[in-house]
Protein backbone atom coordinates (compact mmCIF):
# COMPACT_ATOMS: atom_id res chain seq x y z
CA UNK A 1 0.00 0.00 0.00
CA UNK A 2 3.12 2.42 -0.29
CA UNK A 3 2.18 6.01 -2.06
CA UNK A 4 4.52 8.18 -3.72
CA UNK A 5 4.35 12.43 -3.16
CA UNK A 6 5.26 14.91 -4.97
CA UNK A 7 9.07 15.47 -5.20
CA UNK A 8 9.04 18.59 -3.80
CA UNK A 9 7.36 17.34 -0.78
CA UNK A 10 10.10 15.00 -0.09
CA UNK A 11 12.81 17.22 -0.85
CA UNK A 12 11.55 19.47 1.72
CA UNK A 13 11.56 16.56 4.44
CA UNK A 14 15.45 16.55 3.19
CA UNK A 15 15.69 20.08 4.26
CA UNK A 16 13.92 20.06 7.50
CA UNK A 17 17.03 17.40 8.62
CA UNK A 18 18.77 20.16 8.53
CA UNK A 19 17.38 22.88 10.34
CA UNK A 20 17.52 25.59 8.11
CA UNK A 21 14.41 24.65 6.42
CA UNK A 22 11.93 27.89 5.61
CA UNK A 23 8.31 28.55 4.00
CA UNK A 24 8.33 24.47 3.33
CA UNK A 25 5.45 23.02 1.03
CA UNK A 26 3.24 21.05 2.95
CA UNK A 27 2.75 17.15 1.94
CA UNK A 28 0.67 16.09 -0.89
CA UNK A 29 -2.29 13.61 -0.25
CA UNK A 30 -1.33 10.19 -1.10
CA UNK A 31 -1.35 10.04 -5.12
CA UNK A 32 -3.22 6.60 -4.99
CA UNK A 33 -7.15 7.33 -4.32
CA UNK A 34 -9.12 5.97 -1.20
CA UNK A 35 -10.13 2.54 -1.39
CA UNK A 36 -12.66 0.74 1.20
CA UNK A 37 -9.45 -0.83 2.54
CA UNK A 38 -7.32 2.06 3.06
CA UNK A 39 -10.48 4.58 4.10
CA UNK A 40 -11.56 2.79 7.03
CA UNK A 41 -7.49 3.23 8.30
CA UNK A 42 -7.49 6.77 8.02
CA UNK A 43 -11.18 7.18 9.57
CA UNK A 44 -9.21 5.53 12.03
CA UNK A 45 -6.62 8.35 12.56
CA UNK A 46 -9.39 10.84 12.17
CA UNK A 47 -12.77 10.27 13.58
CA UNK A 48 -14.31 8.39 16.67
CA UNK A 49 -15.24 5.77 14.21
CA UNK A 50 -15.79 5.05 10.67
CA UNK A 51 -19.35 4.19 9.55
CA UNK A 52 -20.35 3.21 6.07
CA UNK A 53 -21.14 6.70 5.00
CA UNK A 54 -18.07 7.99 6.00
CA UNK A 55 -15.99 5.57 4.01
CA UNK A 56 -18.39 6.40 1.49
CA UNK A 57 -18.11 9.99 1.12
CA UNK A 58 -13.97 9.62 1.99
CA UNK A 59 -13.94 7.04 -1.60
CA UNK A 60 -15.95 9.80 -3.08
CA UNK A 61 -14.20 13.08 -2.53
CA UNK A 62 -10.64 11.65 -1.76
CA UNK A 63 -8.44 12.51 1.29
CA UNK A 64 -7.87 16.04 0.40
CA UNK A 65 -11.47 16.82 -0.32
CA UNK A 66 -13.10 14.93 2.70
CA UNK A 67 -9.97 16.81 5.07
CA UNK A 68 -11.40 20.40 3.57
CA UNK A 69 -14.87 19.80 4.19
CA UNK A 70 -14.12 18.84 7.51
CA UNK A 71 -12.02 21.55 8.02
CA UNK A 72 -15.02 23.31 7.13
CA UNK A 73 -17.45 21.40 9.41
CA UNK A 74 -19.82 22.80 12.48
CA UNK A 75 -20.57 20.53 15.50
CA UNK A 76 -24.08 19.66 15.81
CA UNK A 77 -24.28 21.41 18.84
CA UNK A 78 -22.90 23.47 21.60
CA UNK A 79 -21.63 21.86 25.13
CA UNK A 80 -22.99 24.78 27.15
CA UNK A 81 -26.31 24.17 25.53
CA UNK A 82 -26.55 20.64 26.59
CA UNK A 83 -25.33 21.24 29.79
CA UNK A 84 -28.13 24.10 30.00
CA UNK A 85 -31.09 22.03 28.84
CA UNK A 86 -30.05 18.68 30.67
CA UNK A 87 -29.96 16.69 27.30
CA UNK A 88 -29.37 16.81 23.47
CA UNK A 89 -31.15 19.39 21.32
CA UNK A 90 -34.31 17.20 20.50
CA UNK A 91 -34.81 15.72 23.98
CA UNK A 92 -38.07 16.05 25.63
CA UNK A 93 -37.27 14.39 28.88
CA UNK A 94 -33.80 16.00 29.42
CA UNK A 95 -32.41 13.87 32.75
CA UNK A 96 -28.47 14.53 32.44
CA UNK A 97 -27.46 16.77 35.33
CA UNK A 98 -24.17 18.59 36.82
CA UNK A 99 -20.98 16.62 35.45
CA UNK A 100 -22.47 14.24 33.84
CA UNK A 101 -24.68 15.94 31.39
CA UNK A 102 -21.32 17.69 30.30
CA UNK A 103 -19.72 13.98 30.10
CA UNK A 104 -22.76 13.13 28.43
CA UNK A 105 -22.41 16.10 25.79
CA UNK A 106 -19.00 14.47 25.18
CA UNK A 107 -19.98 11.60 23.72
CA UNK A 108 -23.00 13.11 22.12
CA UNK A 109 -20.78 15.23 20.12
CA UNK A 110 -18.30 12.50 19.55
CA UNK A 111 -20.20 10.07 18.38
CA UNK A 112 -23.16 11.77 16.27
CA UNK A 113 -21.48 15.46 15.15
CA UNK A 114 -21.23 15.05 11.65
CA UNK A 115 -17.54 17.25 12.37
CA UNK A 116 -15.53 14.38 13.16
CA UNK A 117 -12.28 15.67 12.60
CA UNK A 118 -13.19 18.60 14.72
CA UNK A 119 -14.13 16.19 17.49
CA UNK A 120 -11.06 14.10 17.53
CA UNK A 121 -8.55 17.41 17.36
CA UNK A 122 -10.57 18.73 20.03
CA UNK A 123 -9.77 15.59 22.42
CA UNK A 124 -5.94 15.83 21.25
CA UNK A 125 -6.38 19.62 22.47
CA UNK A 126 -7.91 18.11 25.63
CA UNK A 127 -5.02 16.16 26.34
CA UNK A 128 -2.70 19.06 25.94
CA UNK A 129 -4.52 21.71 27.96
CA UNK A 130 -5.70 19.60 30.13
CA UNK A 131 -8.57 20.45 32.57
CA UNK A 132 -10.43 17.66 34.82
CA UNK A 133 -13.86 17.87 37.07
CA UNK A 134 -11.97 15.07 39.10
CA UNK A 135 -12.46 14.67 42.56
CA UNK A 136 -10.94 17.44 44.03
CA UNK A 137 -10.50 19.92 41.42
CA UNK A 138 -10.87 23.23 41.65
CA UNK A 139 -13.68 23.02 39.14
CA UNK A 140 -15.03 19.62 40.33
CA UNK A 141 -18.35 21.21 40.70
CA UNK A 142 -19.25 23.43 38.05
CA UNK A 143 -20.53 21.71 34.90
CA UNK A 144 -20.99 24.88 32.94
CA UNK A 145 -16.92 25.67 33.44
CA UNK A 146 -16.46 21.73 31.87
CA UNK A 147 -18.80 22.46 28.85
CA UNK A 148 -17.49 26.60 28.07
CA UNK A 149 -13.70 24.54 28.06
CA UNK A 150 -14.90 21.93 25.45
CA UNK A 151 -16.63 24.67 23.42
CA UNK A 152 -13.38 26.82 23.11
CA UNK A 153 -11.39 23.76 22.13
CA UNK A 154 -14.42 22.58 19.53
CA UNK A 155 -14.29 26.52 18.44
CA UNK A 156 -10.71 26.82 17.64
CA UNK A 157 -9.51 23.12 17.37
CA UNK A 158 -8.20 24.03 13.17
CA UNK A 159 -7.05 28.34 14.73
CA UNK A 160 -3.89 29.28 14.52
CA UNK A 161 -1.99 27.54 17.57
CA UNK A 162 -1.32 31.41 18.98
CA UNK A 163 -5.31 31.84 18.68
CA UNK A 164 -5.50 28.74 20.58
CA UNK A 165 -2.93 29.26 23.50
CA UNK A 166 -4.14 32.69 23.98
CA UNK A 167 -7.79 30.94 24.21
CA UNK A 168 -6.94 28.56 26.72
CA UNK A 169 -4.41 30.71 28.92
CA UNK A 170 -7.55 33.16 29.29
CA UNK A 171 -10.14 30.54 29.61
CA UNK A 172 -11.60 30.87 33.18
CA UNK A 173 -11.98 27.22 33.35
CA UNK A 174 -8.44 26.60 33.12
CA UNK A 175 -7.42 29.92 35.42
CA UNK A 176 -9.30 28.20 38.13
CA UNK A 177 -7.89 24.69 37.20
CA UNK A 178 -4.26 25.43 37.13
CA UNK A 179 -5.15 28.89 40.20
CA UNK A 180 -4.23 31.63 37.66
CA UNK A 181 -7.39 33.23 38.00
CA UNK A 182 -7.15 36.19 40.43
CA UNK A 183 -3.78 35.58 40.89
CA UNK A 184 -2.42 38.52 42.66
CA UNK A 185 0.83 41.14 42.09
CA UNK A 186 3.49 40.80 44.41
CA UNK A 187 3.40 42.09 47.94
CA UNK A 188 7.06 43.05 49.87
CA UNK A 189 4.98 44.14 52.90
CA UNK A 190 3.31 40.47 53.26
CA UNK A 191 5.76 38.46 51.25
CA UNK A 192 3.34 37.52 48.92
CA UNK A 193 4.64 36.10 45.70
CA UNK A 194 2.47 35.34 42.30
CA UNK A 195 0.79 31.41 41.97
CA UNK A 196 3.56 29.95 39.89
CA UNK A 197 1.28 27.32 38.52
CA UNK A 198 0.15 27.76 35.47
CA UNK A 199 3.48 29.65 34.58
CA UNK A 200 4.98 25.99 35.03
CA UNK A 201 2.72 24.30 33.55
CA UNK A 202 1.89 26.46 30.24
CA UNK A 203 5.75 26.38 29.65
CA UNK A 204 6.63 22.55 30.78
CA UNK A 205 3.41 21.07 29.38
CA UNK A 206 1.33 23.25 27.07
CA UNK A 207 4.31 24.37 24.62
CA UNK A 208 7.85 24.07 24.89
CA UNK A 209 8.82 21.25 27.59
CA UNK A 210 11.29 21.01 30.01
CA UNK A 211 14.43 20.13 27.38
CA UNK A 212 15.69 22.23 24.12
CA UNK A 213 14.80 20.15 21.16
CA UNK A 214 16.36 19.84 17.73
CA UNK A 215 13.55 20.60 14.87
CA UNK A 216 13.18 16.51 15.27
CA UNK A 217 12.39 16.27 18.28
CA UNK A 218 15.72 14.75 19.94
CA UNK A 219 17.18 16.50 22.61
CA UNK A 220 20.15 19.24 22.51
CA UNK A 221 22.85 18.16 24.82
CA UNK A 222 25.63 19.67 26.02
CA UNK A 223 29.47 19.71 26.10
CA UNK A 224 28.70 16.85 28.42
CA UNK A 225 26.10 15.24 26.47
CA UNK A 226 23.52 16.27 29.20
CA UNK A 227 19.91 17.71 28.32
CA UNK A 228 19.63 21.43 28.34
CA UNK A 229 17.08 22.75 30.30
CA UNK A 230 14.36 24.73 28.69
CA UNK A 231 13.64 27.32 31.14
CA UNK A 232 14.74 28.57 34.66
CA UNK A 233 13.21 28.69 38.52
CA UNK A 234 13.94 32.24 37.31
CA UNK A 235 11.49 32.54 34.37
CA UNK A 236 8.86 30.95 36.13
CA UNK A 237 8.70 33.50 38.46
CA UNK A 238 8.84 35.93 36.05
CA UNK A 239 6.34 34.99 33.49
CA UNK A 240 4.06 34.32 37.22
CA UNK A 241 4.29 37.90 37.73
CA UNK A 242 2.77 38.01 33.69
CA UNK A 243 0.18 36.01 34.79
CA UNK A 244 -0.87 38.51 37.61
CA UNK A 245 -3.86 40.70 37.44
CA UNK A 246 -6.73 38.27 35.12
CA UNK A 247 -10.15 37.42 36.42
CA UNK A 248 -13.69 37.28 35.52
CA UNK A 249 -14.37 38.68 32.36
CA UNK A 250 -17.67 41.17 32.12
CA UNK A 251 -18.64 44.56 31.99
CA UNK A 252 -16.49 46.30 35.06
CA UNK A 253 -12.94 45.58 36.53
CA UNK A 254 -14.89 46.11 40.15
CA UNK A 255 -13.38 44.45 43.60
CA UNK A 256 -16.88 42.06 43.58
CA UNK A 257 -16.45 40.86 39.58
CA UNK A 258 -12.87 40.14 40.37
CA UNK A 259 -13.73 37.71 43.25
CA UNK A 260 -16.43 36.12 41.77
CA UNK A 261 -19.15 37.76 43.89
CA UNK A 262 -23.31 37.54 43.33
CA UNK A 263 -22.37 39.86 40.09
CA UNK A 264 -20.52 37.75 38.49
CA UNK A 265 -22.12 34.27 39.48
CA UNK A 266 -25.63 35.69 38.31
CA UNK A 267 -24.35 35.50 35.49
CA UNK A 268 -24.15 31.55 34.27
CA UNK A 269 -22.86 32.35 31.08
CA UNK A 270 -19.68 33.99 33.21
CA UNK A 271 -17.78 30.78 32.26
CA UNK A 272 -18.09 31.14 28.23
CA UNK A 273 -16.15 34.60 28.58
CA UNK A 274 -12.40 35.34 28.37
CA UNK A 275 -10.90 36.67 31.55
CA UNK A 276 -10.06 40.07 31.72
CA UNK A 277 -7.55 42.62 33.20
CA UNK A 278 -7.93 43.94 36.41
CA UNK A 279 -4.99 47.11 36.51
CA UNK A 280 -5.08 47.27 40.35
CA UNK A 281 -3.60 43.68 41.04
CA UNK A 282 -1.32 43.55 38.11
CA UNK A 283 2.41 43.75 39.05
CA UNK A 284 4.19 46.77 37.86
CA UNK A 285 7.67 45.36 38.15
CA UNK A 286 9.94 44.00 35.80
CA UNK A 287 9.80 40.40 34.59
CA UNK A 288 12.13 38.43 33.03
CA UNK A 289 10.98 35.23 31.09
CA UNK A 290 12.45 32.39 29.01
CA UNK A 291 14.38 32.97 26.01
CA UNK A 292 16.06 35.59 27.92
CA UNK A 293 13.40 38.34 27.22
CA UNK A 294 12.64 40.91 29.72
CA UNK A 295 8.99 42.94 30.14
CA UNK A 296 9.68 46.54 31.27
CA UNK A 297 8.31 47.66 34.59
CA UNK A 298 4.76 49.12 33.92
CA UNK A 299 3.63 47.17 31.39
CA UNK A 300 0.10 46.61 31.52
CA UNK A 301 -1.54 42.91 31.83
CA UNK A 302 -2.35 42.40 28.17
CA UNK A 303 0.83 44.00 26.83
CA UNK A 304 3.20 41.97 29.56
CA UNK A 305 0.82 38.57 28.15
CA UNK A 306 0.89 39.23 24.70
CA UNK A 307 5.11 39.41 24.88
CA UNK A 308 4.75 36.54 26.74
CA UNK A 309 2.54 34.48 24.69
CA UNK A 310 4.38 35.38 21.60
CA UNK A 311 7.71 34.27 22.66
CA UNK A 312 6.57 30.78 23.80
CA UNK A 313 5.02 30.50 20.59
CA UNK A 314 8.15 31.94 18.78
CA UNK A 315 10.38 29.29 20.21
CA UNK A 316 11.91 27.00 18.47
CA UNK A 317 10.92 24.22 20.75
CA UNK A 318 7.58 24.60 19.98
CA UNK A 319 7.18 23.26 16.43
CA UNK A 320 8.75 20.15 17.26
CA UNK A 321 6.63 19.96 20.81
CA UNK A 322 3.61 20.42 18.88
CA UNK A 323 4.30 18.24 16.24
CA UNK A 324 5.06 15.20 18.32
CA UNK A 325 1.80 15.53 20.58
CA UNK A 326 -0.71 15.63 17.41
CA UNK A 327 1.27 12.53 15.90
CA UNK A 328 1.18 10.41 19.05
CA UNK A 329 -2.29 11.68 19.53
CA UNK A 330 -3.51 10.77 15.82
CA UNK A 331 -0.87 8.27 14.17
CA UNK A 332 2.00 6.49 15.83
CA UNK A 333 3.14 6.71 19.94
CA UNK A 334 6.61 5.93 18.08
CA UNK A 335 7.56 8.52 15.19
CA UNK A 336 10.81 8.99 13.50
CA UNK A 337 12.61 11.93 14.19
CA UNK A 338 12.41 12.40 10.60
CA UNK A 339 8.39 12.70 10.58
CA UNK A 340 8.95 14.83 13.46
CA UNK A 341 11.03 16.90 11.57
CA UNK A 342 8.67 17.30 8.66
CA UNK A 343 5.73 18.34 10.40
CA UNK A 344 7.19 20.66 12.83
CA UNK A 345 8.73 22.00 9.88
CA UNK A 346 5.51 22.98 8.32
CA UNK A 347 4.59 24.29 12.15
CA UNK A 348 7.58 26.87 11.70
CA UNK A 349 6.08 27.86 8.11
CA UNK A 350 3.41 26.59 6.10
CA UNK A 351 3.47 26.88 2.25
CA UNK A 352 1.90 30.37 2.71
CA UNK A 353 4.41 31.27 5.23
CA UNK A 354 2.25 31.21 8.48
CA UNK A 355 3.58 29.65 11.38
CA UNK A 356 1.34 27.73 13.88
CA UNK A 357 -1.03 27.51 11.14
CA UNK A 358 -3.28 23.94 12.67
CA UNK A 359 -4.86 22.58 9.64
CA UNK A 360 -1.31 22.26 7.81
CA UNK A 361 -0.20 21.10 10.99
CA UNK A 362 -2.98 18.88 11.16
CA UNK A 363 -2.66 17.89 7.13
CA UNK A 364 1.07 17.41 7.62
CA UNK A 365 0.44 14.75 10.30
CA UNK A 366 -1.77 12.54 8.18
CA UNK A 367 0.09 12.72 4.93
CA UNK A 368 3.25 12.29 5.76
CA UNK A 369 5.11 9.88 3.52
CA UNK A 370 5.58 7.17 6.96
CA UNK A 371 1.66 6.78 7.70
CA UNK A 372 1.60 5.77 3.90
CA UNK A 373 4.60 3.54 3.90
CA UNK A 374 3.19 -0.10 4.07
CA UNK A 375 5.43 -2.02 5.75
CA UNK A 376 3.97 0.27 8.56
CA UNK A 377 1.03 -2.53 8.90
CA UNK A 378 2.24 -5.26 10.26
CA UNK A 379 5.20 -3.63 12.38
CA UNK A 380 5.09 -4.78 15.54
CA UNK A 381 7.05 -1.02 16.28
CA UNK A 382 4.94 1.49 14.41
CA UNK A 383 0.96 2.49 15.34
CA UNK A 384 -0.74 3.44 18.66
CA UNK A 385 -2.50 1.53 21.24
CA UNK A 386 -5.99 2.99 20.64
CA UNK A 387 -7.74 5.21 23.61
CA UNK A 388 -10.20 3.50 25.57
CA UNK A 389 -12.27 6.83 24.64
CA UNK A 390 -12.02 5.76 21.02
CA UNK A 391 -12.40 2.32 21.35
CA UNK A 392 -15.62 3.01 23.01
CA UNK A 393 -17.43 5.31 20.34
CA UNK A 394 -15.63 3.52 17.31
CA UNK A 395 -18.19 0.66 18.06
CA UNK A 396 -20.85 2.67 18.62
CA UNK A 397 -20.88 4.70 15.86
CA UNK A 398 -19.91 1.81 13.62
CA UNK A 399 -22.67 0.38 14.60
CA UNK A 400 -24.96 2.91 14.62
CA UNK A 401 -26.04 2.76 18.06
CA UNK A 402 -29.13 4.49 19.63
CA UNK A 403 -31.35 5.18 22.42
CA UNK A 404 -34.69 5.87 22.26
CA UNK A 405 -33.99 9.10 24.46
CA UNK A 406 -31.46 10.04 21.91
CA UNK A 407 -28.71 10.38 24.59
CA UNK A 408 -25.42 8.86 24.73
CA UNK A 409 -25.00 8.13 28.10
CA UNK A 410 -22.00 5.98 28.25
CA UNK A 411 -20.66 7.92 31.10
CA UNK A 412 -17.59 7.80 32.66
CA UNK A 413 -16.70 4.24 32.02
CA UNK A 414 -15.21 3.67 35.53
CA UNK A 415 -18.14 1.27 36.54
CA UNK A 416 -16.64 -1.55 38.65
CA UNK A 417 -16.84 -4.15 36.45
CA UNK A 418 -16.23 -2.01 33.17
CA UNK A 419 -13.32 0.57 34.60
CA UNK A 420 -11.88 1.35 31.08
CA UNK A 421 -8.83 3.75 32.86
CA UNK A 422 -9.73 6.58 31.16
CA UNK A 423 -13.21 9.19 30.92
CA UNK A 424 -14.12 12.05 29.57
CA UNK A 425 -12.92 15.54 31.42
CA UNK A 426 -11.83 13.32 34.44
CA UNK A 427 -7.79 13.09 34.33
CA UNK A 428 -6.21 12.66 37.73
CA UNK A 429 -4.45 15.52 36.94
CA UNK A 430 -2.69 17.86 34.42
CA UNK A 431 -0.65 15.33 32.86
CA UNK A 432 -3.81 13.70 31.47
CA UNK A 433 -4.44 10.17 31.64
CA UNK A 434 -0.80 9.20 30.76
CA UNK A 435 2.82 10.82 30.12
CA UNK A 436 3.40 11.25 26.55
CA UNK A 437 6.62 9.38 26.74
CA UNK A 438 5.55 6.53 28.74
CA UNK A 439 7.44 3.06 28.47
CA UNK A 440 5.88 0.17 29.85
CA UNK A 441 8.65 -1.93 31.75
CA UNK A 442 9.54 -4.75 29.75
CA UNK A 443 10.23 -5.37 25.73
CA UNK A 444 8.69 -1.79 25.03
CA UNK A 445 10.93 -0.58 27.18
CA UNK A 446 13.97 -2.67 26.51
CA UNK A 447 13.81 -1.49 22.65
CA UNK A 448 13.22 2.42 24.24
CA UNK A 449 9.63 2.85 22.80
CA UNK A 450 6.67 4.61 24.12
CA UNK A 451 3.14 3.15 24.42
CA UNK A 452 1.56 6.52 26.49
CA UNK A 453 -1.58 4.52 26.19
CA UNK A 454 -0.36 1.52 28.03
CA UNK A 455 0.01 4.03 31.17
CA UNK A 456 -3.53 3.16 32.18
CA UNK A 457 -3.45 -0.61 30.58
CA UNK A 458 -3.91 -3.25 33.19
CA UNK A 459 -5.33 -6.61 34.55
CA UNK A 460 -8.66 -4.35 35.65
CA UNK A 461 -9.07 -2.67 32.87
CA UNK A 462 -8.34 -5.25 30.18
CA UNK A 463 -11.08 -7.48 32.03
CA UNK A 464 -13.40 -3.98 32.00
CA UNK A 465 -13.29 -3.46 28.12
CA UNK A 466 -14.23 -6.67 27.28
CA UNK A 467 -17.22 -6.33 29.72
CA UNK A 468 -18.48 -3.02 28.45
CA UNK A 469 -18.39 -4.65 25.13
CA UNK A 470 -20.44 -7.47 26.16
CA UNK A 471 -22.49 -4.98 27.12
CA UNK A 472 -22.72 -2.59 24.47
CA UNK A 473 -23.26 -5.63 22.21
CA UNK A 474 -26.25 -6.47 24.06
CA UNK A 475 -25.82 -10.01 25.80
CA UNK A 476 -27.93 -10.08 28.71
CA UNK A 477 -28.47 -6.03 28.71
CA UNK A 478 -31.79 -4.75 30.81
CA UNK A 479 -33.02 -1.95 28.37
CA UNK A 480 -34.54 1.08 29.08
CA UNK A 481 -34.78 4.89 27.52
CA UNK A 482 -31.18 5.51 27.76
CA UNK A 483 -29.61 2.14 26.52
CA UNK A 484 -28.42 1.72 23.43
CA UNK A 485 -29.26 -0.73 20.79
CA UNK A 486 -27.03 -1.34 17.77
CA UNK A 487 -28.07 -1.93 14.56
CA UNK A 488 -26.02 -5.14 12.88
CA UNK A 489 -27.94 -5.09 9.76
CA UNK A 490 -25.28 -4.09 7.45
CA UNK A 491 -22.87 -7.56 8.87
CA UNK A 492 -26.29 -9.88 9.35
CA UNK A 493 -26.17 -10.96 5.59
CA UNK A 494 -22.65 -11.65 5.74
CA UNK A 495 -23.52 -14.05 9.22
CA UNK A 496 -23.62 -17.02 7.36
CA UNK A 497 -19.86 -16.58 5.45
CA UNK A 498 -17.77 -16.62 8.52
CA UNK A 499 -14.80 -15.58 6.63
CA UNK A 500 -16.65 -12.52 4.42
CA UNK A 501 -18.30 -11.41 7.54
CA UNK A 502 -14.37 -11.34 9.20
CA UNK A 503 -13.24 -9.43 6.29
CA UNK A 504 -16.28 -6.66 6.70
CA UNK A 505 -15.74 -6.06 10.36
CA UNK A 506 -11.96 -5.85 10.10
CA UNK A 507 -12.40 -3.46 7.73
CA UNK A 508 -14.50 -1.41 9.39
CA UNK A 509 -13.01 -1.80 12.74
CA UNK A 510 -9.45 -2.29 12.63
CA UNK A 511 -8.81 -0.90 9.07
CA UNK A 512 -5.47 -3.72 8.28
CA UNK A 513 -4.87 -7.18 8.56
CA UNK A 514 -5.19 -8.85 11.67
CA UNK A 515 -3.19 -12.04 12.69
CA UNK A 516 -4.08 -15.66 11.52
CA UNK A 517 -4.28 -17.20 14.99
CA UNK A 518 -7.24 -14.01 15.72
CA UNK A 519 -9.01 -14.78 12.33
CA UNK A 520 -9.31 -18.26 13.20
CA UNK A 521 -10.27 -17.63 17.27
CA UNK A 522 -12.80 -15.53 15.37
CA UNK A 523 -14.13 -17.89 12.69
CA UNK A 524 -14.49 -20.55 15.72
CA UNK A 525 -16.50 -18.20 17.29
CA UNK A 526 -18.84 -17.28 14.39
CA UNK A 527 -19.01 -21.03 13.49
CA UNK A 528 -19.81 -22.40 17.12
CA UNK A 529 -23.06 -20.67 16.63
CA UNK A 530 -25.61 -22.66 14.47
CA UNK A 531 -26.97 -20.47 11.77
CA UNK A 532 -30.17 -21.64 11.02
CA UNK A 533 -31.19 -18.55 9.13
CA UNK A 534 -33.41 -16.42 11.96
CA UNK A 535 -32.60 -12.66 12.86
CA UNK A 536 -31.65 -13.63 16.50
CA UNK A 537 -29.12 -16.65 15.71
CA UNK A 538 -27.12 -14.14 12.97
CA UNK A 539 -27.08 -11.48 15.44
CA UNK A 540 -25.50 -13.68 17.71
CA UNK A 541 -23.10 -14.41 14.89
CA UNK A 542 -21.93 -11.33 14.38
CA UNK A 543 -22.25 -10.12 18.24
CA UNK A 544 -19.62 -13.12 18.55
CA UNK A 545 -17.67 -11.88 16.26
CA UNK A 546 -17.49 -8.18 17.18
CA UNK A 547 -16.26 -9.56 21.01
CA UNK A 548 -13.85 -11.80 19.68
CA UNK A 549 -12.45 -8.97 17.25
CA UNK A 550 -12.47 -6.34 19.69
CA UNK A 551 -10.36 -8.63 22.05
CA UNK A 552 -7.41 -9.04 19.56
CA UNK A 553 -4.35 -6.77 19.46
CA UNK A 554 -5.25 -5.63 16.29
CA UNK A 555 -8.13 -3.92 17.44
CA UNK A 556 -6.36 -2.11 20.41
CA UNK A 557 -3.70 -1.14 18.69
CA UNK A 558 -4.17 1.45 15.72
CA UNK A 559 -2.05 1.17 12.88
Amino acid sequence: MAVNFRRTWMACAALALSLTLSGCFEPAEPSTPPTTDTAARFLNMTTFGATQADVDKLVALGYEGWLNEQFAATPIDTHYGYADRGGPPDCAVCPAEAIGGVIDSFWYQAIKSPDQLRQRVALAWLELFVVSAATDSAIELEPYAMAAYLDLLSRNAFANYRQVLEAVTLSPAMGHYLSHMQNDKEDPATGRLPDENYAREVMQLFTIGKWMLNTDGTRMTDGNGNPIPTYSQADVMGLAKVLTGWSWGGPDTSEERWVGGPINFAMARSWELPMQPYPQHHSTSEAQIVGGVTIPANTSAPDSLKIALDTLFNHPNAGPFIATHFIKRLTTSNPSPEYVARVAAVFNANKANERGNMQSVIRAVLFDPEVWDGRHLTSPTWGKPREPIVKAAQLVRGLSCRSSSGMYPLGTLQATNYDLGQAPLMSNSVFNFFLPDHQPQGELSNLNLSAPEFQIANDNTTIGHLNYMWSLLGFGLTTNQNSLVCDYSAFTPLASQPDALIDALVNRFVGAPISAQGRQTIKDGITSIADNGTVAARENRVKTALLLLASTPEFNVQR
